[in-house]
């Protein structure tokens, strides 16, 4: 029991670190400092606010002759990761002026050695106003490295910019098994395993997430892991919530009545912008805006996806089942669907900011031809767009 409750610990650690990491956060210093650069997660999407003013240093001052702005507004972003790869970065969404640099620092060197302008530019580019997006050339990262970004401009404004960073990794087999984070639920390593795996959808590497067990005799809590090993049976049966940061969640029904397999591997999809995700569950009465009661259950775990992921914005899009030409009652009606949600979402916490609605109507069916219930009940649904 103690190492369940050691593990639990660890769990919420993990979470407070990484949702923890916000531009509210002066941990190490100002956000527009080297020294409080916000954490930029890999393979996610990132909305920062550029704040008014600089930071309580002025770390790029013996930079003067190679950048084109002096430190008005600024911002700091770190990369970090536990193997070597390659880094893109690009800017997306941008209406006004934007000078960005980036530094490497090696193994144990810090943000002094930039203040004292030793620190190489590795990359650096201006933008007007007109430009709107930008990328960078792959950076090459080798473990232990620090990539640090540096973000600035002279606009009045708080300025937001989305900045999205994709990280292929060059993975060892002996680094794979070392970013496992293997809990073993078993009571003897002679019975017969049953392992519940957490991928990352893109990458393939494991992906340390919480796991809610439930609906099953003495194994019901919460976990940290990527690697979840329980004894293997006929009568296995088990539901899965699992939740990682900048992740999507999933729910999962273990039943090894029907599988009879060894192993269920779990793969969650990292946020993008754009990113479409259906929400499974939301199930609407026929002709109606009305969800059925179990539909609840599902938009619960919707809140807490966007209570841990304050960043996020999202885009509701709304679906019906209808044969014929798209009407406009099929249209409107979509929208109600819509609509319904995103109220559930309100009056529980969400601000409306961070929520659009939108009803195609039938234009979408994923059945257009639909026979069976569960052909109809596809076309009747609701998508996720991230934005």
């Amino acid at each position: 029991m103690n190492s369940v409750l050691k593990k639990i610990g660890i769990g919420i650690l993990f979470l407070n670190s990484f949702y923890g990491v916000t531009q509210n956060d002066h941990l190490m210093g100002d956000v527009g400092d080297c020294n409080g650069a916000i954490l930029l997660s890999p393979n996610t999407l990132l909305k920062p606010k550029i704040f008014k003013g600089p930071g309580t240093v002025m770390d790029v001052e013996n930079y003067s002759k190679s950048l084109k702005l002096t430190e008005v507004n600024s911002l700091w972003l770190k990369f970090e990761a536990d193997y070597s790869g390659e880094l893109r970065l690009a800017f997306e969404k941008f209406d006004f002026a934007l000078e960005y640099c980036v530094f490497i620092l090696k193994e144990h060197q810090t943000c002094d050695l930039i203040r004292k302008g030793s620190a190489k530019v590795f990359t650096h580019q201006y933008m007007d106003q007109q430009a709107h997006s930008a990328s960078i050339d792959s950076i090459h990262y080798n473990k232990g490295e620090v990539i640090l970004l540096y973000l600035n401009t002279v606009n009045s404004d708080e300025n937001t910019v989305a900045i999205k960073a994709n990280f292929e990794g060059d993975v060892s087999p002996e680094e794979f098994s070392a970013m496992k984070e293997e809990f073993d639920l078993r009571s003897s390593e002679d019975l017969d395993p049953y392992i519940i795996k957490v991928r990352d959808a893109k990458t393939k590497l494991p992906l340390t997430a919480s796991i809610i067990v439930s609906d099953t005799r003495g194994l019901n809590a919460l976990y940290t892991a990527s690697d979840l090993i329980v004894p293997n049976s006929e009568n296995l049966k088990m539901n899965l919530k699992i939740d990682a940061g900048g992740y999507f969640f999933q729910d999962v029904v273990i039943n090894n009545r029907r599988e009879e397999a060894k192993e269920k591997v779990i793969y969650l999809i990292p946020l993008e912008q754009n990113q479409l995700i259906e929400l499974e569950g939301l199930i609407f009465e026929s002709h109606s805006d009305v969800l059925i009661p179990e539909a609840m259950l599902k938009l619960k775990r919707l809140k807490d996806f966007m209570l841990m992921n304050t960043s996020v914005q999202i885009e509701i899009q709304g679906h019906v089942h209808l044969s014929g030409r798209n009407t406009f009652a099929a249209k409107r009606l979509s929208k109600k669907r819509a609509k319904t949600v995103r109220t559930v979402l309100v009056e529980s916490g969400i601000s409306k900011k961070r929520i659009s609605v939108k009803g195609f109507g039938n234009s979408m069916m994923k059945f257009p031809e639909a026979e069976t219930d569960l052909e109809k009940q596809a076309n009747r649904r609701v998508e996720i767009k991230i934005k």
